[in-house]
């Protein structure tokens, strides 16, 4: 006697999920022609000499080099973006990191791909190399070969937010003066996620683990100028960096400062 019912049931089922399917795929297609023909113009508009490659990202290296995140059983970049703001140089992409975890219920066990990472990673360039590794981070340690000691600075609130290492003391002391410290916790105010900042020779790198894909199309949401410009407002964070820390400044424009002889 339900035979009949449970039969257009379970078509209506299969049709439903067939149809969402090939909305599915039909999304991901108008997604990828968006990115390269439509906010590839408004993103390399919007810095000096920008360059975008959905489909290109940072590399292992690049990312790793960072000494702030240990190294990932899948690893996966994109949305790569490069270019200068006031004169800094940068380039970024999209970076996920999972780690591989091998679940056991007691009868059976399970092997899963667990994120760790998911976020956007900067790497700013300028004119002074530090002697010295400086990391400030809201959660975890720096991943090096290197030794880093833990600091505790002046500022009781900057100290519970971040905690800072260094391989040179001095160093720290002389990069995160308390305007640093301050514009540091104006950036993590600002933007939601966990922060990791990493001045290293002569870069900075910034990585926000927010779980976000930064530049993702999304759907159901009419295409028009506000939600155009709401891409623009994702690289509020470069310029929060650049001002903030005031990277095009006279800290960042001199020589190799060698703090063990001065």
């Amino acid at each position: 006697i339900f035979e009949g019912p449970f039969i257009l049931l379970a078509g209506s089922v299969i049709v439903g999920a067939i149809t969402v399917f090939f909305a599915f795929s039909s999304f991901m297609s108008i997604q990828d022609d968006f990115k390269e023909n439509v906010l590839s113009d408004i993103l390399e508009d919007s810095v000096d000499n920008g360059y975008y490659d959905p489909k290109q990202g940072l590399s292992e290296s690049q990312v790793y080099r960072s000494e702030a995140l240990r190294r990932a059983d899948f690893f996966k970049s994109e949305d790569f973006l490069s270019g200068a703001l006031m004169g800094v140089s940068f380039v970024s992409s999209d970076v996920q990191l999972m780690q591989l975890q091998t679940i056991s219920t007691g009868k059976s066990s399970t092997t899963t791909y667990t994120p760790y990472f998911k976020g956007r990673i900067f790497s700013f360039e300028f004119n002074k190399t530090f002697a010295g590794a400086v990391q400030v981070m809201e959660k975890g340690k720096p991943v090096a070969q290197r030794s880093y000691e833990t600091l505790k600075l002046e500022s009781e609130r900057f100290n519970e937010t971040f905690k800072t290492f260094a391989t040179n003391p001095h160093s720290a002391y002389y990069i995160l003066t308390p305007h640093v410290c301050e514009a540091l916790m104006k950036i993590e105010e600002n933007h939601p996620g966990k922060l990791t900042f990493s001045f290293l020779d002569s870069k900075l790198f910034v990585a926000i683990n927010d779980f976000q894909d930064t530049f993702k199309l999304r759907i159901f949401r009419p295409i028009n100028e506000t939600f155009l410009n709401a891409f623009k407002d994702d690289l509020a964070i470069l310029n929060d960096i650049v001002t903030s820390l005031k990277l095009n400044r006279e800290i960042f424009e001199t020589e190799t400062f060698d703090f063990a002889n001065n």
